[in-house]
């Protein structure tokens, strides 16, 4: 849980900094910014929905058997965060 929390942080911390970096279209990136974070916070909660529902269904918490789908949520989160990320820097919006 404290690894969510932790990608959370960084990602609203990059969210704000870019706006402070680029004050001319602070408009414009605001909207793609609560876009991004609300996107992190779908994955983090289709995360919780996986531990809590599915995993516990199967009797996966606590094993070997659901390190498949962290490798490839926290692949997807990378992706989510680099995109975001290289978005504001360079401007593709």
């Amino acid at each position: 849980m404290e690894k969510i929390l932790l990608a959370l942080c960084i990602f609203v911390s990059f969210g704000l900094l870019s706006l402070f970096f680029n004050q001319n279209s602070i408009k414009a990136n605001f909207k793609y910014i609560l876009n991004w974070i609300f996107g992190f916070l779908v994955l983090v909660i289709f995360d919780l929905l996986m531990e809590a529902i599915v995993f516990e269904a199967l009797s996966w918490n606590g094993t070997n058997k659901n390190d498949w789908f962290f490798m490839l949520w926290w692949l997807l989160v990378s992706f989510w965060f680099i995109h975001g990320i290289s978005a504001l820097y360079f401007g593709k919006k």
